[in-house]
């Protein structure tokens, strides 16, 4: 049987608290200054289902160290062990500043602080033993002064730093410690307090509950719950915690923006909602169909085709009421590889935390994914991209609803993260979209990423999935009509046939195209056939350059792909060698120059340190994503919009630590920001101590987006291209570095320019025999892709001139670059345009 050990116990809430847990099935020990109040605790107790021989009292003032020592030994001594401590104990007495005295002062330090250290630091040893935890009490005063009281918020204030400090130092050796902030608690503590009597009390419980959002006091039982949630396994995964009484929000988890696309309306683009009738009930939890490997959990707790609905928090004011004004709107798209995720992914709590208390409205979007969201043969009979589609109807929803809850429709930024930045680029450029939104912030992904639209390798993967669903005759529109009679059993196990191909190697061969796509199968495509209904009507770069209009915020973390480094660090570091290999196309013709090019630069001969190696390999992944936003954000500032690049360091360590259990990875900044580590992966840990001591990045990073949002600035120098700044963020600063100017080149004007012979060569697509039976033509390889190979088709003199022409320019271009510092003159790069 358990034990807890509960401080304060005599009446109202530690009377609470130990009650509940003794119906529990809880051993109790409890201690108060009134025996005879104890004895009616105890009472309780085993009303509530307890044995009496299952009960200690001892009685004190904890603030004398005999007491302290006393209880800690009659509890281990009848009851063999402490695996919870409950610090309830302390004291309070309303008066003014002006007249307390030094003993008034001593008097609430003493039993609200000093006690509380002394019965902890005793209980400790025992903790350890039984790896149990500590729930201290504290207040809503903590961090909400209130006149008459300040002796006491300065002691709960102290409190809530002693339960950080402490949760830091145990949370190794497996205790955790946390802390609840309550508001008002209808027991007798506010008479004793002096600030109600026993004639006026419930009048003054009505004035004071009335500034709780929920606009009530709080009854003990309640609060007791919400302890025994902190101290249960329930919370296993929480420490260093301080819950309080924050900001609160109207939540509506699913308001249906488009039809259900089921049925007939399967394959089809979002038809707008049917006007609603009487009441919708906007707690219905689900997530569209989710594609991943076997045996992933993606934390869907229902999947449905019927998903098409938004997610939408809005902040409430102190009394509970939405503001006066109208409010700032991020329209937030989640990531997942276009396969997986949703808005089931970003719980309450993070939100409210850090920006309903900035004034922020928050709507997160579903939408299509895997093969309902992006099967296409690039016909209009089957055109795909059917997500991207019903994000910018979402969008629309928010847009044109804005004033029923509250919002700005002219200040809507169009957000996400991963795959969901790349949509959110892609949505604020697209003509479909112009005047819908005010800013953009694409997080680690843009539409400039080689992952981001891919229209080959789309393409084939749909038909693969078709093949296996065997709807493979006929016309686009045949197999559209044919694919809306299949079940989603048979979509998955078409894409678990793609994935297999994807795994069989798995990481053994570190396959660049599973560190560039991962498991995904379909993205979104230009779609130009579509003339003028396209939503991605030109090739990602040349649609930015044209349409880039509003303010935008393009952030990068650290490490953004530390686990290929992690699995390459694993098979030995000549790996890096052969990711190089796999970065060129097999049978490129300027294959052989591309590598070279790469090892110069990250794998040179002269390199023979593992560490050096590894610290390169890890340089190598991050310059090309660097080189991503960097190209996005010079392509905005080319059409004179303020941008505004961002790169996240956490923990503020630049090789990510020594085991990369200190790394910023993908998508990890956000799991911070909105308390959601299945941003990262179903199965990511983030220790305790990271938590903790992350939360000055957390803090930092949603004051960034809170001023990107409401100033269109962030207080910093904006990024041009005569001056390529961006904002560092760790848990430490925030300061302005440069851009790696170098790496840009490197990436997106050398290697382009050595793979131009490419120019005067044609593709052969090798595709399967049984995609014969689709009559489309696969020979147009317009993206990366590990099915096609080069061959020459020029007549063989006619080669051999270009050859010798080209290569005599290339070598010269080679030599005055290989030669050239690692870090080139600003001015004689900015003279070059941008590709």
């Amino acid at each position: 049987m358990k034990v807890v050990l509960v401080t304060g116990a005599s009446t109202g809430l530690g009377k609470a608290i130990a009650v509940y847990f003794a119906s529990k099935g809880f051993a109790v020990s409890i201690t108060a200054r009134s025996g005879d109040a104890l004895q009616k605790t105890k009472a309780e107790c085993v009303a509530a289902g307890i044995k009496e021989n299952k009960i200690v009292i001892t009685v004190g003032d904890l603030t004398e160290l005999s007491t302290a020592e006393a209880v800690v030994k009659n509890t281990i001594h009848q009851l063999g062990s402490i695996d919870v401590l409950i610090n309830n104990a302390g004291y309070l007495q309303f008066g003014a500043l002006s007249t307390a005295t030094v003993e008034d002062f001593d008097k609430q330090m003493n039993l609200n602080v000093r006690s509380l250290h002394q019965i902890t630091r005793l209980s400790i040893p025992h903790l350890l033993q039984s790896k149990g935890n500590i729930v201290n009490v504290s207040s809503i005063g903590s961090m909400t002064p209130v006149p008459g009281c300040a002796f006491y918020c300065m002691s709960k204030a102290a409190l809530d730093m002693y339960t950080k400090s402490l949760a830091l130092e145990l949370a190794p050796q497996g205790v955790r410690v946390n802390s609840i902030n309550p508001g008002l608690i209808m027991t007798e503590f506010s008479v004793n307090a002096g600030l109600a009597t026993q004639e006026n009390k419930a009048e003054r419980y009505n004035q004071l509950g009335s500034t709780n959002p929920l606009g009530r006091a709080a009854s003990p039982d309640e609060i007791a719950r919400t302890v025994y949630y902190l101290a249960s396994k329930n919370s296993s995964f929480t420490t260093g915690t301080i819950m309080h009484e924050g900001r609160k929000g109207e939540v509506y988890e699913s308001i249906p923006y488009a039809r259900p696309p089921i049925g007939e309306l399967r394959f089809e683009y979002p038809k707008e909602p049917e006007n609603w009738k009487g009441i919708v009930d906007t707690n219905r939890r689900v997530a569209c169909p989710q594609y991943l490997s076997k045996g992933i959990n993606t934390a869907a707790e229902i999947e449905s085709e019927d998903c098409l609905y938004l997610k939408i928090v809005i902040p409430l004011d102190e009394q509970g009421k939405r503001y006066e004004e109208k409010l700032p709107i991020i329209y937030w798209i989640h990531g997942g590889s276009y396969m997986v995720g949703g808005k089931h992914l970003f719980p309450n709590t993070g939100i409210l935390k850090n920006f309903s208390i900035k004034k922020i409205i928050f709507a997160f979007v579903d939408y299509r994914l895997g093969i309902e969201g992006f099967l296409t043969m690039r016909e209009p009979g089957l055109p795909g991209n059917y997500g991207v589609e019903d994000v910018l109807l979402g969008l629309k929803f928010i847009k044109n609803n804005a004033d029923h809850f509250g919002g700005d429709p002219e200040k809507i930024i169009v957000s996400g993260e991963s795959v969901g930045g790349t949509l959110a680029g892609l949505i604020a450029v697209t003509p479909k979209a112009r005047d819908l939104s005010s800013g953009v912030m694409m997080f680690s992904g843009t539409p400039q990423a080689t992952w981001a639209v891919r229209n080959h390798f789309t393409e084939i993967n749909s038909a693969i999935v078709i093949n296996y669903c065997n709807c493979s005759r006929g016309s686009a529109e045949n197999v559209k009509n044919c694919m809306k009679t299949i079940s989603l059993e048979c979509f998955q196990k078409g894409v678990d046939e793609i994935q297999a191909q994807v795994r069989k190697d798995g990481f053994s061969r570190m396959r660049y195209e599973l560190i560039r796509m991962g498991f995904t199968v379909t993205t979104p495509i230009v779609d130009d056939f579509r003339k003028n209904d396209s939503i991605i009507p030109l090739k990602p770069e040349e649609l930015v350059r044209q349409n880039a209009r509003v303010k935008a915020l393009i952030s990068n973390v650290a490490h953004d792909r530390s686990f290929a480094t992690n699995m390459i660090a694993k098979t030995g570091n000549s790996r890096i060698d052969v990711l190089i290999d796999q970065m060129i196309l097999e049978g490129s013709a300027s294959g052989g120059v591309l590598k070279k090019a790469l090892r110069e630069k990250y794998a040179p001969a002269s390199l023979y340190n593992n560490t050096e190696k590894s610290r390169r390999l890890c340089q190598l992944l991050i310059d090309e994503m660097l080189a991503d936003a960097h190209h996005e954000a010079l392509l905005y500032s080319a059409n004179g919009v303020p941008v505004f690049p961002i790169f996240n360091d956490i923990f503020d360590q630049p090789t990510g630590g020594a085991d990369m259990s200190l790394a910023s990875q993908h998508c990890r900044d956000l799991s911070l920001l909105f308390e959601a580590p299945g941003l990262v992966s179903p199965t990511l840990t983030l220790t305790p101590n990271q938590m903790l001591w992350a939360e000055p990045f957390t803090q930092r990073l949603a004051q960034i987006i809170t001023d990107f949002v409401y100033n269109g600035t962030l207080g910093k120098t904006c990024f041009s291209k005569i001056n390529r700044v961006m904002t560092r963020v760790t848990n430490e600063t925030i300061k302005e570095t440069d851009f790696a100017v170098d790496a840009y080149y490197f990436w997106r004007s050398l290697l382009p320019t050595l793979q131009s012979l490419n120019v005067y060569l044609s593709r052969e697509v090798i595709v399967p025999e049984f995609l014969s039976a689709i009559s489309r033509d696969f020979s147009n390889c317009d993206d990366y892709c590990i099915e096609c190979k080069e061959i020459y088709k020029l007549p063989f003199y006619g080669s051999l001139l270009l050859a010798i022409l080209f290569g005599t320019g290339l070598l010269v271009f080679c030599v005055l670059y290989f030669n050239s510092s690692r870090h080139m003159p600003l001015l004689m790069l900015d003279e070059q345009p941008i590709k």
